[in-house]
């Protein structure tokens, strides 16, 4: 899946480099959606498959801005990351081996004082045999990275 960003320059449009999408097992999902201020929209990808194997899964969320004259990732992280190793010798259905699953939400938060995102929330909760757990990382515009960068841990 290729998504093709336009740039509009004096009265016409030109196309960018095209953003080559995995759609391994599913399609990903994409919208547009301003972030960073008022009328500049980013791409917002979910769902995208950046990895797999035998036992191994990941989908990331990626945010592309188009800076200059090509569209840049500002943001990319796991959606979804499923691990699974099977007892030696047991086959599909397989019971009691390994398994961790890490899943994140991700939420953007607006402040009405500012233009955009004021920060992007993930809470990550992986859940490794019989043990789960909860992460949550907040992430903020960077203007002088051109990227959301994470500021941390919250309660």
């Amino acid at each position: 899946m290729f998504l093709v960003p336009m740039l509009r320059q004096g009265g016409s449009w030109v196309a960018l480099k095209p953003i080559r999408l995995s759609a391994h097992y599913d399609d990903p999902n994409w919208r547009l959606e301003s972030l960073v201020a008022a009328g500049e929209e980013g791409i917002v990808v979910s769902n995208q498959t950046v990895d797999w194997g035998t036992g191994y899964l990941q989908r990331n969320m990626t945010i592309y801005k188009v800076i200059g004259n090509e569209a840049r990732i500002v943001f990319d992280a796991p959606e979804y990351i499923g691990v699974g190793i099977p007892p030696a010798g047991m086959g599909p259905g397989w019971k009691n081996g390994y398994e961790d699953v890490q899943r994140s939400k991700f939420e953007f938060l607006r402040d009405t004082n500012i233009n955009g995102l004021s920060r992007i929330q993930e809470m990550r909760t992986e859940s490794a045999q019989k043990r789960r757990f909860t992460v949550y990382r907040s992430y903020v515009w960077e203007p002088s990275l051109q990227a959301f960068r994470m500021v941390g841990s919250t309660p």
